[in-house]
């Protein structure tokens, strides 16, 4: 069995109005080209997100 992680990230992309895309990302998980792991053990392991926990993507947060 493959392991995985559980700890959250927040990613944030400029979108085409200027603002602020934000993304909570799992250990692990790919969000569009990226993936982020929490620590270069995971990262050199591949370790899998652990896709029982919830994660949210929020659309247009303003940078005012």
């Amino acid at each position: 069995m493959a392991k995985t992680c559980s700890q959250h990230h927040i990613l944030f992309d400029k979108n085409a109005a200027g603002d602020w895309d934000a993304s909570d990302t799992i250990c692990g998980l790919i969000i569009g080209t990226r993936v982020w792991y929490c620590c270069r053990e995971h990262m050199e392991q591949r370790i899998q997100p652990d896709l029982s926990v919830k994660y949210v993507k929020s659309e247009g947060i303003s940078d005012d």
